[in-house]
């Protein structure tokens, strides 16, 4: 494969370039954020199309807008109403002026091949081009040192992939949006096979954990290119025995009050409150285990010990209990990411939603705090339908009020806020975005995908990415995707087709294939 740049001169480049139109504002006021053009005659142009025009001062430099309008201005005349009226209109064409809405893109800074803004006054009746593919190109991966993953093509033209920048991917996450059947969740397993391929490409070492609410992340075609990029394990949920690790000291005595029954405002529930204090002045992280209650006893006063020792021992046995069934602890499964490409926790196996929400809360929690204290490690979380584990608050409850308060705590108080910066980011698709928590789904919501919703989950869409999108989004067929993402260098909202490199296991199960006997 030759990698070497065809050399193009400044006048090739022009003698490619379609002119659609000029610059023309019909009020005499040019401004470059917005472009206002009149297509010359013979010329077409499409929504969401991508235009240029000569930079003002730099030379073989082309400023890029995206066509958000496209009205036609047709000269009236004090009589063409009336004639419609009794169905004999004089069309005349040569009276229609079709005009396009541009707003800016930027150019490509020749010394750095970063996307930057125009800030000085443009032309006036300047020539506006259409783009060659490979100048679009270079304006979606303007640099050539950093890693991009391909989501689709561009629409109208499909002859250009858009292209989001792993690197800021990684450090802001990602929000995959979609009705039930709109692909939204094929999306997200070709975005996981996608950073795989790129990270092989590039020498990478992936690690990501996929936590799936209904078993349908298991296709082959991820499983083959996980193996590749360093390995894949598949764990169902009902194997992994979950510990209740704690960060601050409240939590703590929170839960040892909920399961021993102490009042919290008795002197016993005081002198617990003492001796968590002491246990956190030496740890950043407590686990609920055996070794944890033999400290608590060695530090109580003499004559409270009696009757602590038969509230612990309730306690034991109810946060203890070691299932016949359990072949994975908290740590084994840490292991597991840090050594294979992904680890992959099928929720389909549990007997209820409270028994998945203590597995993944004890997991994600152990995960955030190794990353905090392991510097080289690293991982990338995707969780399908987010709102079965972070609901908003009195919307929806699949489980207890309490574990979701603390899936809260964990997705919401410490990965979506500060996990990024310290190695921890999250991929999450929900058909329900008015069910997800409000600051979970503003967290991850800078880098967004959305195919169709229902109406109710477009006024929270509103909220996360302005109205712009509302109209496009509604229209958007099967198959096609809005995408509007910091990731994407261009930083405009584009529609893209999108082209699955594989498909979830549940497509394979539908109703009309059990009839066909195909399963």
């Amino acid at each position: 494969m030759n990698n070497k740049r065809e050399h193009v001169t400044s006048s090739e480049i022009m003698e490619r370039l379609e002119v659609v139109g000029r610059v023309f504002s019909e009020d005499g006021t040019y401004r470059p954020n917005e472009l206002t053009f009149t297509l010359i005659e013979g010329r077409s142009i499409t929504l969401g199309e991508i235009v240029c025009i000569k930079h003002p001062k730099l030379e073989n430099t082309y400023v890029f807008y995206q066509v958000i309008d496209i009205p036609l201005r047709r000269k009236v005349k004090v009589y063409e109403e009336d004639l419609v009226r009794v169905n004999q209109p004089i069309e005349d064409p040569e009276r229609n002026y079709p005009r396009a809405y541009a707003i800016q893109i930027g150019y490509i800074d020749p010394s750095s091949n970063e996307v930057k803004p125009l800030l000085e006054h443009i032309k006036p009746l300047c020539e506006v081009y259409r783009p060659t593919p490979q100048m679009i190109e270079k304006l979606l991966r303007p640099r050539s040192d950093r890693v991009y993953v391909s989501v689709g093509k561009i629409y109208p033209k499909l002859e250009n992939e858009l292209y989001l920048d792993l690197n800021v991917l990684l450090r802001q996450g990602l929000l995959i949006i979609g009705g039930v059947g709109t692909g939204k969740t094929t999306t997200m397993i070709t975005m996981i096979i996608t950073v795989l391929e790129e990270c092989i490409k590039n020498n990478l070492k992936p690690h990501l954990l996929i936590i799936d609410k209904d078993g349908e992340y298991g296709c082959e075609e991820l499983k083959s290119t996980a193996e590749l990029a360093g390995g894949y394990i598949c764990i169902p949920v009902d194997k992994v025995g979950f510990v209740e690790t704690f960060t601050n000291p409240d939590a703590l005595h929170k839960r040892l009050l909920e399961v021993t029954g102490i009042h919290p405002s008795s002197k016993l529930a005081r002198e617990l409150k003492s001796i968590v204090q002491q246990i956190f002045v030496n740890n950043r992280v407590v686990k609920l285990s055996e070794e944890l209650f033999q400290e608590i006893m060695s530090k109580v006063h003499p004559g409270l010990k009696n009757e602590l020792r038969g509230r612990l021992k309730v306690a034991k046995e109810v946060l203890l209990e070691i299932s016949p069934t359990i072949e994975y602890s908290i740590d084994d499964v840490i292991e597991l990411i840090s050594n294979k490409a992904v680890v992959h926790i099928d929720c389909s196996t549990a007997e209820t939603w409270d028994q998945v929400l203590r597995v993944i809360a004890s997991l994600l929690d152990s995960i955030y705090v190794r990353a905090l204290q392991d510097k080289s490690f690293g991982c990338l979380i995707v969780i399908d339908e987010v709102h079965f584990y972070a609901p908003e608050k009195g919307m929806f409850k699949p489980a207890s009020e309490a574990l979701h308060e603390r899936m809260r705590n964990t997705l919401i108080g410490k990965i979506a806020t500060t996990g990024a910066r310290n190695g921890v980011v999250l991929f999450v698709t929900t058909q329900r975005l008015s069910l997800v928590a409000k600051t979970l789904s503003t967290q991850v919501g800078q880098n967004l995908i959305v195919h169709r919703v229902e109406d109710v989950d477009l006024e929270r869409l509103k909220e996360i990415a302005g109205s712009e999108l509302v109209g496009a989004i509604r229209l958007l067929p099967r198959g096609y995707a809005l995408v509007k993402a910091t990731a994407n260098p261009m930083g405009r909202p584009m529609i893209v087709k999108m082209y699955p490199k594989a498909r979830p296991l549940s497509t394979a199960t539908t109703c009309l294939s059990r009839w066909r006997g195909n399963v």
